[in-house]
């Protein structure tokens, strides 16, 4: 069954503030708690707080529904811009600079626990605290589709994005995947990942009988904004042509997916998984499990005897305006 749309309550909040009406606020927040305004932004932020938090309870295959859904209904896209102009372009808590001496010591808005506080004692810096919070969930929750909107900004605004979140934000969320990573023996069994941190890389190690693999995960100075680099580095009993549809698959997935690195690369370990079990993958999306449902390739071709996802199949129908096996071009 179809994933339903979020809660109305949250979306409600969501709606609370619309595109365009940031405009008002000013650079850094600037509405002050006696302002009808105030409890509005509070509570859209609040909402996305909560929003983003759930997501990432939520099984990867209702996460990228729920992605898609607030992607496709612009809910992102707004946020992003609207985090914009109430995040302060230096978010300290004291006076400092980005790249000044010392300022990278200096505690932040995304750095300082946020304290609520009830009606009434809340104070201006409220706003701009917890807007650093949403934006910092975002970047760690949905980083696809902080991706896409960053490369759909112009170059000025690109540019002003990346320089802020490189110096606040990228490290927080580096040193975060590598923390979950390192506690993931449990969730990667046999496959052994070892973390740099000080290179913002990831060895990952699988053995599987006689064939070995090992790779190497390198995350962009400006994660997740810069796209993750897959490096192959080992490989042994595994035909060149497998492990570059493996290594395709692992790109496309850590480019597209919004999930941690640790998700990622479970995934791609349960697909590599059932490949050694004799299980073909399908040969549109080149996985075993599809990447929402987790499905096995099911739809035979009578021709070329290939399987595909249901999924896929109807995207190859619905893109080539026609309904011929994606390999041989036989009549499905």
């Amino acid at each position: 069954m179809p994933v339903s749309p979020l809660p109305r309550q949250i979306l409600r909040l969501l709606n609370l503030v619309k595109e365009g009406a940031a405009d008002t606020w000013g650079e850094g927040g600037d509405v002050t708690p006696n302002t009808p305004a105030f409890p509005n932004i509070v509570g859209y932020l609040l909402g996305w707080k909560l929003t983003l938090n759930a997501l990432t309870l939520t099984s990867d295959s209702n996460h990228n529904q729920y992605c898609a859904y607030l992607r496709n209904k612009g809910y992102i896209p707004s946020l992003l811009n609207n985090l914009f102009s109430l995040m302060p372009l230096q978010p300290f808590l004291n006076s400092g600079s980005c790249g000044s001496s010392g300022s990278d010591k200096q505690p932040t808005f995304f750095t300082t626990p946020l304290l609520i506080r009830p009606a009434g004692m809340a104070t201006a810096r409220l706003i701009p605290h917890l807007a650093c919070h949403v934006y910092h969930s975002a970047v760690s929750g949905v980083p696809a589709a902080i991706r896409g909107w960053y490369m759909a900004l112009d170059r000025p605004s690109q540019a002003l994005v990346d320089s802020f979140t490189t110096c606040f934000v990228s490290p927080l969320v580096v040193q975060q995947e590598m923390a979950t990573l390192g506690r993931s023996v449990e969730v990667l069994g046999d496959m052994v990942v070892r973390c740099r941190p000080a290179a913002r890389e990831v060895v990952a190690l699988y053995t599987v009988d006689e064939a070995r693999m090992e790779l190497i995960l390198r995350l962009a100075v400006n994660h997740p904004l810069g796209s993750v680099q897959v490096e192959d580095h080992k490989r042994i009993g595994v035909s060149l042509a497998q492990w570059r549809n493996w290594l395709l698959g692992l790109r496309t997935m850590l480019s597209h997916r919004n999930t941690p690195l640790l998700r990622s690369l479970a995934f791609w370990k349960q697909n590599v998984d059932q490949k050694f079990r004799g299980v073909e993958e399908c040969y549109i999306c080149y996985y075993v499990l599809h990447g929402t449902n987790h499905q096995l390739p099911k739809l035979l071709c009578r021709t070329c005897k290939k399987k595909f996802h249901s999924a896929c199949l109807y995207k190859w129908f619905n893109s080539s305006n026609n309904s011929t096996c994606p390999l041989c071009r036989s009549l499905f």
